[in-house]
């Protein structure tokens, strides 16, 4: 499981900042400080907030491209009707059952 909070970034920015001081003042380039961070493990709560964040952006993308798929379909349907091309092709013979199997194929 991935730690989002970023609990590593506030000492470590800090010390980046408090090095700057130290060299400004000592004028030595050399100058280091060194921070070790041990944050707390995440609750169980954390957890299930997460697993929570995370299975409900799945179920939107999930939900989102089920949307998309048959819209692709349909659009070309859509554009035929506009254009008529289904009354010309039933008009130069072709059977209503032949034109929808070929959509569907």
């Amino acid at each position: 499981l991935y730690d989002t909070k970023a609990t590593h970034l506030l000492p470590g920015l800090i010390n980046q900042w408090d090095e700057a001081m130290l060299r400004g003042m000592t004028l030595d380039t050399n100058a280091k400080l060194s921070v070790d961070s041990h944050p707390f493990p995440l609750s169980s709560n954390d957890v299930q907030m997460v697993d929570f964040g995370v299975t409900l952006i799945m179920v939107i993308l999930i939900s989102l491209s089920y949307a998309f798929i048959p819209t692709s379909f349909a659009s070309f349907i859509v554009t035929e009707r506009e254009s008529r091309v289904k009354h010309q092709q039933v008009i130069a013979g072709l059977g209503i059952a032949s034109y929808w199997i070929s959509n569907l194929l």
